[in-house]
């Protein structure tokens, strides 16, 4: 998932004129965030996965909560007899 996330980030730099196709994918270097001492940071990878899931779920979790309030207000209006 992080390394989606930068793929998508940097395809910014791709147009219909410069299409983004397995070639160049080859070819593209991802940067990933390294302690100091040069090993792959991991726990930053994870940590930013888990605050991207946090975000999407609350976003899903606002989302739903409107559904529902618009949803209850429905089922309290009363009806009225034409």
């Amino acid at each position: 998932m992080f390394i989606s996330v930068l793929i998508a980030q940097s395809k910014t730099k791709y147009n219909y004129g410069k299409q983004y196709r397995i070639n160049s994918l080859e070819k593209h270097r991802i940067p990933l965030p390294t302690h100091q001492d040069g090993t792959i940071a991991y726990d930053l990878m994870e940590h930013f996965i888990k605050a991207l899931e946090k975000q999407h779920m609350e976003r899903v979790k606002a989302l739903w909560e409107t559904k529902l309030k618009a949803y209850d207000k429905v089922l309290s209006t009363p009806l009225n007899p034409l």
